[in-house]
């Protein structure tokens, strides 16, 4: 069993999933001097101007200029290597799920299959 940040990786990625964190990548390369170094995943609450929340899936990258600092709790999940960043009040909404993609979802977590 892997663990990062203490907690155990439970949870498996799609391969939509997977292609969309090549996609956010590439946005990375195109926007950012610092060119995206390390894969992160974790659960987030967006807090919109208008008023109200919504909680989910977060995925972004570390820069270049983070990665010996993220490198250290860097796992394999799938076949991707990534930082699970996750707080113990919400690591069960990843328990036994997959992490999933679809253009009209975005990130999500289900079932698996």
């Amino acid at each position: 069993m892997s663990f990062v940040n203490g907690l155990p990786v439970n949870f498996t990625i799609s391969e939509q999933a997977k292609a969309e964190f090549e996609t956010i990548r590439q946005l990375y390369l195109e926007h950012t001097d610092d060119p995206p170094a390390v894969l992160m995943v974790g659960w987030g609450t967006t807090y919109f101007n208008a008023g109200g929340t919504a909680d989910g899936v977060v995925v972004g990258y570390y820069g270049e200029s983070q990665r010996a600092e993220a490198e250290r709790g860097v796992e394999m999940v799938s076949g991707v290597e990534l930082l699970f960043f996750i707080t113990p009040e919400n690591h069960w909404r990843f328990a036994g799920k997959l992490l999933d993609h679809s253009p009209a979802r975005g990130f999500f977590l289900t079932e698996r299959t």
